[in-house]
């Protein structure tokens, strides 16, 4: 038997509060605890958070906040106290500071999707940091640049940050071969793929109306985090 690990899953599941971003997310910390480890869903971007309803970004993050509570518990009721979300007014939710904390000083593993984490020193106190990237060629796109030293300094920031990292995987399985043009210099990447809850899509546990095979794409270039405060 597998000896259970102490892992921390980062994600943008209130941020973006809709369900293909939830999946994307939440299939690591749901699966995991499945396989018996215990996990802390962390969600702490220093970003504006979108809100559905104001059809905007916002400062406030409560409606988020109230959104991930509840989903995350109807994943599995032993995940509904095991979140920890901050919004970009710094106000937290779930779990508090501390135990997050705590529970990363102790962590066997840190996963860090998609640079969706602020990643504070407290973060860094787990046994091993790794990073996903799930957006191949976005996320190599800045080697060049910083390796000819032409990066801005923000740029070059997120690059110093990526590389305090102990291992590197990423969603794109030919980043690295010699016919693929992906950059790969600076980082080693390692294959991984997209984990999938498959007793979440058994379509015999949906309504007899609703059995049948569907398939939506909801898509969107523009990515500009425009938005106005909450408090307007």
């Amino acid at each position: 038997m597998t000896a259970s690990l102490r892992v921390v899953v980062t994600g943008l599941a209130a941020t973006y509060p809709f369900g293909g971003v939830f999946w994307d997310y939440l299939q690591y910390p749901l699966g995991l605890h499945q396989l018996g480890h215990q996990v802390l869903y962390v969600e702490d971007t220093g970003k504006w958070h979108y809100d559905p309803v104001a059809a905007t970004f916002v400062e406030d993050g409560a409606r988020n906040a109230a959104f991930l509570a509840k989903e995350i518990k109807a994943l599995d009721a032993a995940l509904g106290d095991r979140w920890f979300f901050r919004d970009a007014t710094g106000k937290t939710y779930g779990r508090t500071w501390s135990d997050v904390v705590r529970f990363c000083r102790n962590a066997d593993l840190f996963i860090n999707i998609s640079a969706s984490c602020w990643m504070r020193d407290e973060y860094f106190a787990a046994s091993h940091v790794v990073f996903i990237d799930s957006d191949p060629m976005y996320t190599q796109a800045s080697v060049p640049g910083y390796l000819d030293g032409s990066l801005d300094n923000e740029a070059r920031a997120r690059v110093d940050m990526l590389l305090q990292h102990d291992a590197f995987f990423t969603f794109g399985q030919n980043v690295g071969a010699a016919d693929c043009r992906v950059p790969s210099g600076l980082i080693g990447w390692i294959p991984t793929r997209q984990p999938v809850v498959l007793d979440r899509f058994d379509t015999a546990a949906l309504p007899p109306g609703r059995r049948r095979r569907v398939l939506t794409t909801v898509c969107s270039w523009e990515s500009a985090e425009r938005g106005r405060s909450s408090m307007e």
